[in-house]
């Protein structure tokens, strides 16, 4: 009932959060001004409507029940609440979509100030960035579960005992039996693998691959690594002392917000994981190169920092953009001088990024 509760408010949620980019695009129709916020407010309702999902999606699966750290966000005043009751603040002033049709996209009129819109694009995002950990959190909690679960399946058939075992089972024990073997058969990571390699390309980030620095951090036991560019313990320990090697991967850092100490918070509890040494743990950072952060990590690296914003990546970024750009100057019969100037833009507008 605990994981349908939450289900039920996520759903919400999300609705609230369509609401809210629906009547943005009215707004963006019809206001010329504020255009630039507008579409900036837009694309982190939209952002944070797609993290909803996959939430929704976790709770909806046979895992819903073994999910603690979501569950926390679902107390009062936790990231769900205040994810709600800031996107239904700015509904109250924006007006529903279909409201707006009455009156007209040239009567309208932006209700916001810049700063506001920026204070609420900050809660909205800090509260994200809460909502992603802990969904890559459980994530993590599911999947070791499973995979210790898939081990002892594996053990049982392996042995003359699984026979005896089934004749002792009772019905119901039979039956999830069979209703995890069905789950997993039906799981194929393979699948997201071989389409996300297809649309690769091809020497793309062999800079990183191939570095010294990836090497190492495969190697070395209890290494960090961390990847930046402009943009409790003993628990732990017990969770991942049955398998030989397990990584954890901290994406986009420098979005965890500073407010309330919620940073420092995780970059102290990075600091004890990597301070308790446990040798088959690998731990991976990427973020901005923001000073707090730094002064916590540098000390802690396995090897050097690794920067993903430099001309080894714009090199990457310039040979994807001149394949994309050769099919569609040949159907569009540009023109090559147009095309180099296309192509230049692009790969100087990426920054690197």
């Amino acid at each position: 009932m605990e994981a349908l509760g939450a289900a039920a408010s996520v759903l919400t949620i999300i609705e609230v959060a369509k609401e809210v980019y629906f009547s943005c695009q009215k707004y963006i129709l019809g206001v010329m001004h504020a255009r630039k916020e507008i579409q900036h407010l837009s694309a982190e309702v939209l952002a944070l409507s797609d993290v909803l999902e996959r939430v929704d999606e976790l709770l909806n699966s046979p895992s819903a029940s073994k999910l603690p750290t979501l569950r926390l966000l679902q107390k009062p005043d936790g990231a769900f609440q205040q994810c709600e009751n800031q996107l239904r603040e700015i509904l109250s002033k924006l007006g529903p979509a279909e409201g707006m049709r009455a009156v007209g996209a040239r009567a309208l009129k932006w209700p916001f100030k810049s700063e506001k819109v920026d204070k609420a694009i900050e809660v909205l995002k800090g509260q994200k960035s809460v909502i992603e950990l802990a969904l890559n959190f459980d994530h993590v909690t599911v999947a070791l579960n499973l995979d210790h679960t898939v081990s002892q399946l594996r053990e049982d058939l392996s042995t003359a005992r699984i026979q005896e075992n089934e004749m002792r089972m009772s019905r119901e024990d039979r039956e999830l039996r069979d209703k995890i073997v069905v789950w997993l058969s039906t799981t194929d990571p393979s699948i997201n693998h071989v389409n996300q390699r297809r649309k690769h390309q091809a020497t793309t980030g062999e800079w990183f691959v191939q570095g010294k620095e990836l090497k190492q951090w495969l190697k070395m036991p209890n290494a960090l690594l961390w990847l930046h560019g402009t943009y409790s313990i003993k628990t732990l320990g017990s969770v991942i002392k049955d398998y030989h090697t397990v990584y954890i991967v901290i994406d986009a850092l420098d979005e965890c917000p500073q407010k309330d100490e919620q940073r420092d918070e995780l970059l102290r509890i990075i600091e004890e994981i990597h301070k308790s040494n446990m040798t088959q743990l690998r731990i991976l950072v990427t973020s901005r190169r923001e000073y707090d952060i730094s002064d916590v990590l540098e000390p802690l690296l396995t090897d050097s920092a690794v920067c993903i914003q430099s001309a080894q990546v714009k090199a990457d970024i310039q040979l994807h953009v001149q394949n994309e750009l050769k099919d569609l100057a040949k159907k569009k019969r540009w023109k090559p001088n147009l095309v180099s100037e296309i192509q230049e833009v692009l790969v100087n507008g990426a920054n690197g990024m």
